[in-house]
């Protein structure tokens, strides 16, 4: 809902004996003012406050170093949507990971784990977070089963980071 502001048709009046008297508006005092545009950002708030702020967004997800559009400054911790993806398999898995946010700085480490009909596929990547920078360090894939290998037409990519 997008709250407007109403246009004023007519002022306050009050009639006596059939004829209309303007009526004096109250006055009002204090630093919250009752207004469309304020009552917008109260919502955009609370949406912000209970579902994330969207500060990323890549639909095809990236792998490496890329910048997010607002810092972390004053939030407590962000939630990362990502996938491992292996091209050899075709098969993106998906997840998420809700990570602490520390004086406006985030690290952690991703992981997404693919078990296939012989293999299986271990992807980890370290997300660092300073400002309004992401580091993607040590995008590692582990094969173990039949073949033990490090692989590298597998990786783990950021889709969207929410922060909270």
């Amino acid at each position: 809902m997008i709250f407007e502001n109403g246009t004023l048709v007519k002022g306050a009046y009050v009639v006596i004996g059939g004829v209309e008297y303007e009526v004096h508006m109250p006055e009002y005092s204090g630093n919250t003012p009752t207004s469309a545009e304020n009552l917008n950002k109260m919502q955009e708030d609370l949406k912000n406050e209970l579902t994330g702020e969207e500060i990323y967004n890549n639909e095809n997800g990236i792998n490496t170093n890329f910048s997010l559009t607002k810092n972390l400054q004053g939030k407590e911790k962000i939630k990362v949507y990502y996938c491992g993806r292996n091209s050899a398999i075709g098969d993106d898995i998906e997840c998420v990971k809700e990570i602490p946010v520390v004086n406006g700085k985030a690290n952690s480490s991703l992981d997404a784990l693919y078990s296939g009909s012989i293999n299986l596929w271990i992807m980890r990547t370290e997300i660092s977070i300073s400002g309004t920078e992401v580091s993607l360090t040590n995008n590692i894939v582990n094969v173990l089963g039949e073949e033990v290998s490090v692989r590298q037409e597998a990786s783990i990519y950021i889709t969207k980071i929410v922060a909270i």
